[in-house]
């Protein structure tokens, strides 16, 4: 369960039915012992008072009288008690039942008080002997219909369950309204939850896009003026998002300019070195020589830089235009094939596929180009860099480019990092190799840039693989027209 807002919710739903369901248990086993132990004092104590005054009211006032009496008394106590003469004849309330005539019967002649209880109902009957010397009996069902309102003074319960009137029900009607309480407190607490865990999702987002390089993501303002330490955590983001994106852009500004400014010095550099060579009327010169490799290396790099500088900076979109994966792929390795030879290497392709992309074709070359000379210079001699192409995915609707060598490879924790700029597996490597750094770089930036993907893994047996995933369609060359 990793989502805080079912977190939050459970935990508070959980916690606020406990305590519903504990004030209910308490407060009815409350109720029930308060009810059974006044009802017990008014059975001893009172009911024999009662008796004798209905006996009373009989004899003076008549059985209209006695019946206003019992009927008052079983109206206000919420009883159901009748009246019965020695005979058990009835002379007021409720017809009885069996149960209660016999009980009636047995008090009549005992002359005392008898209480029974038949499946769970008290039965009280309470023998009395009026002024006159007759003989009547009080009898019938004493205990309250309600727990809450026990015989004599009851006691009502708390406001919040009176007001619920969950314990005034019978069980179903008490189950339904429990599940009613349970319902809206869950209502409650889920609204809690979102209202709390709300700045936690837009934060989520912002750092989303952050990560995926959207360094103008933003949490922006909370909904309703909200403020508290959620809504400072957000702001928090935001100053240091922008924070980023200042020093990055700043950066990234420096790299254009440097590469900009260091063309100029280095144009002047090679014609300097022009002159000196006609000077010299072509005579071989070590020194000459190795200050002409080390200004096309600068001269390469800063060219990486300038692209780099470009595709992140996005003036170097991909134009609407069709390319045909597969011939651009064959040109590639055709070039590659061509300088492999001279130091007894090969490129093959073992595989490809017709299709079509939708970009900018330069862009997408360079891309290639970078893995497959990489893969070139590594491979060990006497042995061919192997290049696949082939559609993937059920719809086909994915060109993946396989292009792996037969070189050392790469330690695995140093697989996700060849793509960083100026990043070298090895100090000494990428200064034999002459390598600026920046061409898995630029490689990476391309490939996203159309809405693709690139990953490196060490193939079984040795050697690097680098797999380039790219949105295309089925198609053969006819296909790549402008879209």
């Amino acid at each position: 369960m990793r989502s805080l807002v079912l977190k939050i919710f459970i935990w508070f739903w959980a916690a606020m039915a406990l305590v519903a369901l504990a004030l209910y248990f308490s407060t009815r086993a409350t109720i029930s012992e308060q009810a059974e132990r006044q009802e017990r004092q008014w059975i001893e104590m009172t009911m024999p008072l009662v008796a004798q005054s209905a006996a009373d009211i009989f004899e003076r006032v008549g059985p209209s009288g006695l019946r206003r009496y019992v009927n008052r008394l079983n109206r206000r106590r919420r009883f159901n008690v009748s009246f019965l003469n020695q005979e058990g004849e009835l002379l007021a309330g409720p017809v009885p039942s069996g149960r209660v005539r016999n009980l009636a019967t047995k008090a009549a002649q005992s002359n005392d008080r008898l209480v029974e209880i038949v499946e769970g109902e008290r039965l009280v009957a309470q023998s009395v002997v009026s002024p006159a010397g007759s003989r009547f009996v009080l009898a019938g069902n004493v205990r309250a219909r309600f727990p809450g309102n026990p015989p004599g003074r009851p006691r009502r319960p708390p406001p919040i369950l009176r007001a619920l009137g969950i314990l005034d029900a019978d069980i179903q009607t008490q189950v339904l309204r429990i599940l009613a309480v349970f319902l809206t407190a869950g209502l409650v607490c889920y609204g809690l939850a979102c209202y709390l865990t709300a700045p936690l999702k837009k934060l989520r987002a912002a750092t989303r896009k952050l990560a995926d390089g959207d360094l103008a993501a933003r949490v922006g303002k909370s909904p309703g003026g909200r403020q508290d330490e959620l809504t400072d955590l957000g702001h928090d983001f935001d100053r240091m998002a922008e924070r980023i994106q200042t020093m990055v852009d700043a950066q990234r500004r420096l790299l254009s300019d440097i590469s900009h400014e260091l063309r100029s010095p280095l144009a002047r550099l090679n014609v300097a070195l022009a002159l000196i060579r006609q000077r010299m009327k072509g005579r071989s010169d070590d020194e000459l020589d190795r200050i002409e490799l080390e200004a096309g290396r600068l001269n390469q790099l800063i060219g990486h830089l300038l692209t780099l500088s470009r595709i992140e900076s996005g003036t170097m979109a991909p134009a609407r235009s069709g390319i045909a994966v597969d011939q651009l792929l064959a040109e590639v390795v055709a070039d590659a094939e061509y300088e492999a030879r001279g130091s007894g290497k090969a490129v093959r392709i073992l595989s490809s596929q017709a299709c079509v992309a939708v970009g900018n074709r330069e862009l997408l070359r360079s891309a290639v180009e970078n893995v497959v000379r990489n893969a070139v210079y590594y491979t060990a001699e006497k042995t061919a860099v192997e290049v696949e192409l082939k559609l993937d995915g059920e719809a086909r609707d994915t060109a993946l480019i396989t292009v792996r060598d037969r070189g050392d490879g790469v330690r695995e924790s140093e697989l996700g990092e060849i793509f960083r700029p100026f990043y070298r597996v090895a100090a000494a490597r990428e200064r034999q190799s002459g390598g600026t750094g920046l061409g898995l770089t630029i490689t990476r930036q391309a490939v996203q840039l159309h809405n693709g993907s690139v990953a490196a893994s060490n193939a079984s047996g040795g050697g690097l693989r680098i797999e380039i995933r790219l949105p295309v369609r089925p198609g053969t060359a006819d296909s790549a027209e402008p879209l």
